[in-house]
Formats: C-alpha cells, structure tokens, sequence
C-alpha cells in the first residue's frame, strides 16, 4: 500500500512539473521577436496617416472635399511620408478634384520627401488629362526625384511604363530627351529594353544613342543584351547616322 502510495506521489510530482513546463514556453519564446530574432520578421511600421482632405480626394468625393475646403481645410498640409492632397489626387487618379485643389492654392510641385510630384505620379499612371493639367498650372517637367541611387524624373517614369502619349505631352513641354537619372539612366535606355515603338519616338525627339550609363553601357548595348533585335538595329542605324553627321561638320 505504502509503496502504491508512493509511485502514486511520484506520479502527480512528474505531472506537476511538466505542466509547469508547458506554461513557461510561450514565456521564453516571447522575449526572442523582442530581442530582434532574424528569423522573426519585424512589425510593419504604420501607414503615414491622411489628413480628412487627403482621404476625401483619396475616396473620389468632390462634394466632401469641397465641403472640408469650405470649412478651412489646408490644401498644402501633408502626411509624415510629405504626401498632400493634390499628389493623392494624382495617385488615384482624380483629375477634377486635382483642378480644384490648384484652384484653392494647392503647389503644383511640392514633392513629397522622396522627391515625387504629382506630375511624376501622373506621369506614371499615364494620366494624360492630369499631366496636361499639371503643366498648364506650370509643373517642372525636368524635376527628379530625390531618392538616392534614383533620381528619376517625370519623362523616365512614362518611357519605364510605355505611355507614348504621356512621352510625347513631356517632350512638347520641353522635357530633356536626353535626361540622365543618377545611375545615368536615359530614356532611351529604359526604352530599349523591349518598346521599338518609344525607341522611335525618342530619336525623332533627338535623344542621343552614344550616351553611356555609370555601368557604360549604351541603349544599344542594352537592346543587343536584352535580345531586342528590332531595337538594336533601329539604334545602330541612329548611331550610323550621328556619326554621319559628326564627319560631315568636321569637314
């Protein structure tokens, strides 16, 4: 009796100890995200909140944000990540609501803290009817963008994403055809890696084939890598002809 007393004893202390073991896991496990675990991934960081106008304009509602206007409303008032209004605009696609924050004293370029204007987001959408408000309010088509390693500019954005219209609206606007982003990046070299029809167009507009990267490649270089054939030989043909030219005012 003694004895199964005893076995029973041991038992229950066995029992004991290891349900205080279970419990005390997620105890430990829990200070290891705290301490930076590489294989725990780290929270996200919150999304740079939106002012009542911003989520208005965000939403499409003319009569909201006509309405917080009213009321006193700051058109140039900006989120932590430097958005405004009329960027948001430009980033959703509201050209109306993008009109009236112009008329209320909205800037056309102020930029957020990487440096992107509503031009530059319009630019990219292939938002032809806002990019050409943009620029009757007076955008600078040459503006780049102030993120290192990618300074970049409204005409990069349109010639990356294939909206001819959009090219050729920046270009009769007296965008550089020949801008270089900070990696030395043309629009002609974005262009060349698979649009013959931009590539065209950009010749016509002058953009120059011999000018090189920081890696030193050309458009052309580019296009015979990329396996562009049509584009490779359109530039050689370019290049043909520059060199024409070079020998003929050298005479």
């Amino acid at each position: 009796m003694a004895r199964t007393l005893s076995c029973l004893l041991l038992v229950l202390a066995a029992l004991t100890v290891a349900a205080g073991c279970t419990r005390k896991e997620p105890d430990k496990a829990a200070p290891v995200a705290e301490r930076g675990d590489p294989h725990v991934p780290p929270p996200r960081r919150a999304r740079a909140p939106l002012t009542p106008l911003m989520q208005a304009v965000a939403a499409g509602d003319p009569v909201a944000v006509e309405a917080l206007l009213a009321k006193g409303a700051d058109p140039e008032a900006r989120a932590r990540d430097g958005v405004t209004a009329l960027i948001v605009a430009a980033r959703h696609g509201r050209g109306a609501i993008a009109e009236r924050l112009l008329a209320a004293g909205a800037q056309v370029d102020a930029a957020t803290d990487a440096g992107r204007t509503a031009l530059m987001e319009a630019a990219e959408r292939g938002d032809l009817v806002l990019v050409r408000l943009l620029l009757k309010h007076g955008a600078q088509v040459n503006r780049r963008t102030r993120i290192r390693h990618l300074q970049t500019s409204a005409l990069h954005l349109a010639c990356a994403s294939g909206y001819e219209d959009v090219v050729v609206t920046l270009l009769e606007a007296g965008a550089d055809v020949n801008i270089q982003d900070e990696a030395g990046q043309t629009p002609l070299m974005d262009a060349a890696y698979g649009n013959p029809r931009l590539v065209r167009l950009l010749l016509r507009y002058g953009a120059d084939p011999s000018i090189t990267n920081l890696d030193g490649k050309s458009a052309t270089r580019i296009a015979r890598e990329e396996g562009q054939p049509e584009i490779y030989r359109l530039l050689k043909q370019a290049r043909g002809r520059q060199h024409k030219k070079a020998q003929a005012g050298g005479n």
